[in-house]
């Protein structure tokens, strides 16, 4: 048997209205603690996120949203921000984007892991 990975992960939802229960996943983020140093983290964002956004909110600012998903990118992408980013996402971001709860897996190999994470709430891997 494999060496099992013990990944965490949630995914990155657009809600027009805060408090309403309206939501859509645009993005499914990934932290594996123990896979690497610094620990692995990825975000990966569905390919028809402004669709996605769309059916839900058809005034919302594409290009305002686009400029926060490459920020959290970037920052994501930082070690340096990465700890203050996940701690702070559903304040650091406009009130718009926040994070679905965190879940756990552990799996034997994280990449195919995450492409079917990715295909089954996202649709279709890059």
């Amino acid at each position: 048997m494999s060496e099992q990975h013990r990944i965490e992960y949630f995914f990155l939802q657009y809600a027009p209205d805060f408090l309403g229960n309206r939501s859509v996943d645009i993005a499914l983020v990934l932290l594996c603690p123990a896979t690497a140093k610094p620990e692995l983290c990825m975000v990966r964002f569905a390919s028809d996120w402004a669709s996605r956004v769309r059916v839900i909110d058809p005034a919302a600012d594409l290009d305002f949203l686009g400029a926060l998903c490459r920020e959290l990118q970037e920052k994501l992408d930082d070690p340096n921000q990465r700890v203050q980013i996940l701690q702070n996402i559903d304040s650091s971001f406009s009130s718009s984007l926040r994070a679905s709860a965190s879940q756990e897996r552990f799996c034997d190999d994280v990449s195919s892991e995450v492409d079917a994470l990715f295909a089954i709430h996202l649709g279709r891997s890059r």
